[in-house]
């Protein structure tokens, strides 16, 4: 579950409308846009995954002031995910400009290619080897230019292609999303809620959260993301990701079609949320008269109100308790007597177990930045509701999220690697069991209640061992490989439903993990759905799905067709 949101009118209501069939994103391709894409193969599993954005992205508010302080702190190209190697082509006609000019950065390699007709140039950077070609030297659209490799020198820290428009002074970097031919929103589909695209600022909750508002990029201007304050919050003050309890769903009955609403106006809002009790949509938008933002609630009758000013509380699966921030304060609150129970938690902001019965938050003392030795870490443990906290392990950075309210998975990462650990602490007993290790793990998810784990593989030495891996949450389990490969959501403890990846037209699929069975979900006649940028939940009683539609910006809720006995 997450949170967000974004300025529309104060009340409006749930009304049954069409999409808009003359809308214009940058998650459509468009034969309009004058570049393609700088590989000849398509995105895969096995050959390359789309990274980040350009712009306001989470990782140039977290990393900006060490990597992209020359481009105002922000992500001023585009990051594409590849094994050392790859290779890179031409993304439109031109004539080799540089060769590994130092002032671009980059490194290890780069090549410039100015489009002169086109009135832009291309910067490909992070190359493994220096390009062969000339400066001078003609190249054609899709004409081999080079080879991937990683800014860490290594091959196995951080294996990218970062790629770059600019103008033809190379004063300014524009979009790449709205000048390459991509559908943009499929290729970043993989990725779980947690990793939310565009930084969301508090004060101005709505600017920079779509592919197509981003801003261009004036080199060696001021910093423009230097945020007081963002949500979710920066990476070492994150909460850990949230595990909701054991649940089942109602059957869904495959043969009838998905019921759809738009819930807020066009262009409203990002990063929407769910309710604990499934009945609202929550999500942040600004409020003028106050200049500030705050958290909206759209119900299922249509209405929406003002909850709180932002950020949100987090408030328990059970709905009996929150956590609460203000300044530097985090306080545990009982929602039924209203007692108060303060927190030390340095900063870090905590999570709740399944059962609500403890909370779990990671001190991070500095960033953990990517490709350098993580700093020491503390992970602690309170007893809710009396707040008690305990120590109960020191590690280099890595990551922690409840398994169930007695073990908690604990992620350790090689320095300069791709290679993740998995370990199980319980707490009853202080064990720690390793679970698994595997390098170029994503999308890392656990099933409610925690029985399951589900992540992909990307980009293996062994082709056929890329793809989605289903994995028990018990010592000696052996990972399954699912027959299929997307994004997903858990909808409850057996079952997901997913997003082929790379397909003309998104869909929606039910899967079973039980029994094997798949279903594709259908929508009403006439129809489609394009959700942007990964940004959908569904509601933890799995009878709804709210996402952002890539085509006209606003939330729309899915109702799921169900069997009235199952």
């Amino acid at each position: 579950m997450k949170n967000a949101l974004s300025l529309c009118a104060a009340i409006f209501l749930v009304m049954l409308l069409d999409l808009p069939t003359n809308s214009i994103s940058a998650a459509q391709p468009n034969s309009a846009r004058p570049f393609s894409l700088p590989f000849n193969e398509a995105s895969g599993s096995a050959t390359w995954m789309f990274e980040q954005f350009f712009g306001n992205t989470t990782e140039a508010y977290n990393f900006g002031k060490y990597w992209y302080a020359a481009g105002q702190g922000l992500h001023f190209g585009m990051d594409f995910e590849a094994r050392c190697g790859t290779t890179v082509v031409a993304i439109a006609d031109g004539v080799v400009d540089k060769i590994d000019n130092p002032t671009f950065g980059a490194l290890p390699h780069t090549i410039v290619i100015k489009h002169e007709a086109l009135g832009y140039v291309s910067v490909y950077g992070h190359l493994r080897d220096r390009p062969t070609l000339l400066p001078g030297t003609p190249v054609r659209r899709g004409d081999p230019i080079a080879v991937t490799g990683d800014p860490d020198y290594n091959c196995e820290s951080r294996p990218h292609l970062h790629l770059e428009i600019r103008s033809l002074d190379y004063r300014v970097a524009y979009n790449p999303a709205m000048l390459i031919n991509a559908d943009w929103d499929m290729l970043y589909s993989l990725h779980q809620p947690e990793a939310t695209a565009f930084a969301k600022e508090l004060r101005r909750p709505n600017r920079w959260q779509r592919i197509t508002d981003q801003p261009e990029v004036q080199f060696n201007g001021d910093a423009i993301n230097r945020f007081a304050e963002t949500f979710p919050p920066a990476y070492r003050f994150q909460a850990p990701a949230l595990t909701l309890p054991v649940a089942k769903a109602p059957v869904i009955n495959v043969d009838a079609p998905l019921a759809m609403r738009r819930l807020t106006m066009p262009g409203c809002c990002t990063q929407p949320f769910w309710s604990v009790d499934s009945k609202s949509v929550l999500y942040l938008d600004a409020d003028a008269e106050r200049d500030t933002s705050i958290v909206r609630s759209i119900t299922a009758s249509g209405t929406a109100t003002i909850v709180e000013d932002a950020p949100p509380a987090l408030t328990s699966p059970n709905g009996e308790y929150e956590v609460r921030r203000i300044g530097n304060t985090t306080t545990l609150i009982h929602l039924l007597d209203g007692k108060r129970f303060p927190l030390i938690t340095r900063g870090a902001n905590p999570q709740f177990s399944p059962n609500s019965s403890k909370l779990l938050w990671h001190v991070r003392p500095a960033d953990d930045i990517p490709g350098e030795i993580a700093p020491r870490t503390e992970i602690w443990v309170a007893d809710v509701p009396t707040g008690d906290a305990n120590l109960i392990r020191v590690q280099s950075g890595g990551s922690v999220r409840w398994l169930d309210d007695d073990r908690i998975l604990i992620g350790e990462s090689e320095v300069r690697s791709q290679r993740v650990q998995l370990s199980i602490l319980t707490l009853s007993t202080g064990e720690i069991k390793p679970l698994i290790k595997n390098d170029f793990m994503r999308s890392l998810s656990v099933s409610p209640g925690g029985r399951y784990l589900l992540y992909a593989l990307i980009l293996q030495d062994a082709p056929d061992r890329n793809g989605l891996y289903l994995l028990e949450t018990q010592p000696g389990a052996v990972p399954q490989k699912l027959p299929f490969f997307g994004g997903w959501r858990w909808r409850d403890s057996t079952s997901l439903i997913y997003i082929p990846f790379g397909e003309a037209q998104m869909s929606l699929v039910e899967f079973n993990i039980e029994t094997g069975a798949q279903h594709p979900l259908s929508l009403p006649k006439f129809q489609t759905i394009s959700i942007a940028v990964a940004d959908w939940e569904i509601s933890p009683d799995g009878r709804h799905i709210v996402y952002v539609d890539a085509r006209d910006g606003a939330i729309w809720l899915l109702t799921l067709p169900l069997r009235e006995f199952f």
